[in-house]
C-alpha cells in the first residue's frame, strides 16, 4: 500500500533539500526500476478508485505481482522489511531516503555529513536510520565500507562482537592467514581464528548481487535514436510506463456522499502524490537523456568504441540538483539506443589521461584493449605490459595495473591462460 504525502521541494539559500515525507517519496518513486514502479502503480489501482491507469502496453502492472514477485528487486525488497518493522515517521523518512542512496553493490553511497547536509538531519538520525537498514536481509545491506559488510555478516552468522571486534582490527592477518602475528596481538587462539577465517570466505562482499535484474525483467525508461537529419532524439518510452490521471467525474460524483468525502479525500491525496512523483521521476529522466545525448553524441551517431568522460556530478551540476538526486535516477534504469538496450550507467564514464594531455574514457581504453586481444598473435599472445606499450603508441598513458583490472572487468584471462586456450582449440 502507498501511502504517500504531497511532494514538496523545500529550498534554502544554500539551494540545500530539505527532508519532507513528499520529497522522500518523490526521491523513492525516482529511484525505482520501469518493473517496480509498473508494481508500485499496480498497487496503488488496486486500492485506489481514483487512479486511472491507461497505456503501457509493453508490461502489464496488473500481472507484475504474480510473475514477478519471486524476483523483486532489492529496493522493493527493503522498503517491504522496512514497513513492516514500522519505525517512527522521521527515522522512516531517512531510511528510505537512504535505500535509494544505495549502490548496485548494496553500500551506501553518501557520507554523514553528506546525508546530514542534504536531509538538514543529525547524525544520531542517519546512524539509526543506517542501522535500520543494517537489520534487513539480506545480510550486509547498508554497509558503509567492505569491513563494515564483512562485520554485519558475521554478526548475523552469530559470531560474539569481541571476536568481531578482532576480525575488523586485523582483517590483514586474517588475509595472510598470520595466527602466531593474530594471537600475539589480540589472544585469539589459532583454531577458533581458522574456524572465522572459513567463515569469512563464504561471506559475500556484494550484498545485493542476488537483486540484479535478470533480462526479461529489463525495460527502457528512455528511448534514444538518430533520426534521418542526423539529429539524435531522446524521449521517454511511453509505450513502456502507464499514463495517471484522476478520475474526475467519480471524485465529483463520490464527493456527493458526506459520509464517503474523507475516504475520497485521501484517495485524492495518495493518487495526486504518486502521479507527482511520477511526472517528476520522467522529467528528471529525460533532462539527464538529453545531456547525455549532447555528451556522447558520437556514441549515439554510431560509433560504439566512443564514450567521452563524465560523471553524475557533471551532470548534477547542469540540472543544478544533487549528485545523490541523478545517482537515484540513473540506478537501475535503461536506454533503449537505436534498439539496442544499455544501462545508463553506462554512459557515465570516468576520465583517462591521454599522452597528448587530452582525457578520454575508461570505457574507451577498454574497447582498445578488447580490440588489441582480439587481433592478437595467438601464437604469442600479449602481455599486459605489451598492451601498456601499444596503448601508449595510441596516446593512451595508464599502468599494467589499471590494465590488468580492465581486463578483470572484461572478463579475459591472462596471456598465459589465453595461450592454453588457444592451443586446446587447435585440431
Amino acid at each position: 500500500m502507498v501511502n504517500p504525502s504531497t511532494p514538496r521541494t523545500q529550498l534554502s539559500t544554500s539551494q540545500r533539500q530539505t527532508l519532507s515525507a513528499g520529497l522522500t517519496y518523490s526521491l523513492g518513486i525516482l529511484s525505482l526500476s520501469s518493473v517496480d514502479l509498473a508494481r508500485r502503480i499496480s498497487e496503488e489501482a488496486a486500492e485506489n478508485p481514483l487512479l486511472r491507469v491507461r497505456g503501457g502496453s509493453r508490461v502489464n502492472p496488473m500481472e507484475l505481482s504474480e510473475t514477478l514477485e519471486s524476483r523483486i528487486s532489492l529496493s522493493e525488497h527493503l522498503h517491504r522489511q522496512l514497513m513492516a518493522n514500522n519505525p517512527p515517521g522521521r527515522k522512516r523518512d531517512i531510511a528510505q531516503y537512504l535505500i535509494g542512496d544505495l549502490t548496485e553493490e548494496g553500500y551506501i553511497r553518501s557520507s554523514v555529513a553528506e546525508l546530514t547536509g542534504e536531509l538538514r538531519c543529525s547524525s544520531a538520525e542517519v546512524d539509526h536510520a543506517v542501522r535500520l537498514i543494517q537489520q534487513c536481509e539480506p545480510s550486509g545491506i547498508g554497509a558503509r565500507n567492505l569491513a563494515e559488510c564483512i562485520g554485519i555478516q558475521l554478526t548475523d552468522d552469530g559470531l560474539r562482537q569481541k571476536d568481531v571486534d578482532v576480525v575488523l582490527k586485523h582483517l590483514d592477518l586474517f588475509a595472510t592467514e598470520n595466527w602466531g602475528k593474530l594471537r600475539k596481538v589480540s589472544g585469539m587462539g589459532e583454531e577458533l581464528a581458522r574456524s572465522i577465517a572459513v567463515k569469512i570466505r563464504g561471506l559475500s562482499p556484494y550484498p545485493a548481487e542476488q537483486f540484479r535484474p535478470l533480462a526479461e525483467e529489463v525495460l527502457p525508461d528512455v528511448c534514444i535514436r538518430k533520426a534521418d537529419s542526423d539529429e539524435i532524439i531522446a524521449y521517454l518510452c511511453r509505450d513502456v510506463m502507464p499514463e495517471l490521471s484522476l478520475e474526475e467525474d467519480l471524485m465529483r460524483r463520490a464527493m456527493k456522499d458526506e459520509a464517503a468525502q474523507d475516504y475520497i479525500r485521501e484517495c485524492r491525496r495518495r493518487a495526486d502524490a504518486l502521479i507527482r512523483a511520477v511526472n517528476f521521476r520522467g522529467k528528471t529522466l529525460l533532462q539527464i537523456a538529453h545531456l547525455l545525448v549532447e555528451v556522447q553524441r558520437s556514441f549515439f551517431m554510431g560509433d560504439v568504441s566512443e564514450l567521452k568522460p563524465v560523471t553524475r556530478v557533471d551532470i548534477a551540476r547542469k540540472l543544478k540538483v544533487h549528485p545523490s538526486t541523478v545517482a537515484r535516477a540513473v540506478a537501475g534504469k535503461f536506454a533503449q539506443v537505436n534498439g539496442v538496450m544499455y544501462p545508463l550507467s553506462v554512459f557515465f564514464q570516468r576520465s583517462v589521461q591521454s599522452g597528448d594531455g587530452e582525457t578520454t574514457s575508461a570505457y574507451t581504453v577498454q574497447h582498445k584493449l578488447k580490440a588489441m586481444i582480439a587481433a592478437e598473435n595467438k601464437d604469442n599472445p600479449l602481455s599486459d605490459l605489451e598492451i601498456v606499450d601499444q596503448l601508449l603508441q595510441e596516446g593512451v598513458d595508464i599502468a599494467r595495473r589499471t590494465v590488468a583490472k580492465y581486463r578483470g572487468c572484461l572478463k579475459i584471462p591472462t596471456s598465459y591462460d589465453r595461450k592454453r586456450k588457444y592451443l586446446s582449440q587447435r585440431p
